[in-house]
């Protein structure tokens, strides 16, 4: 059996608890925060501050985009590329 490495146990943990968010909220963001030492002040009791709670909101959607975007095939990327430059050329 090929070993894992500790990030890969790490990266594997939060898909997971993103994957929970929608049933469990904000316990799966502080699970999140906590596995990946987001936070010096995280609170102990699995609370998060209105401003933790955005970063991590934030720090969520951003690893859904990277995975997004990492699932396209060659031809949806160049296709998103050229719709860019369109967009962003005009």
């Amino acid at each position: 059996m090929p070993e894992i490495s500790p990030e890969e146990i790490l990266e594997i943990y939060v898909h997971k608890q993103i994957s929970l968010i929608p049933q469990h909220g904000d316990k799966c963001l502080w699970l999140i925060a906590s596995a990946c030492d987001l936070f010096r002040d995280l609170n102990p009791d699995g609370t998060l501050t209105p401003s933790q709670k955005l970063s991590l909101e934030s720090f969520v959607r951003q690893l859904e985009f990277a995975e997004l975007l990492n699932s396209l095939t060659p031809l949806q990327m160049r296709t998103l590329e050229f719709l860019l430059e369109k967009i962003f050329n005009q």
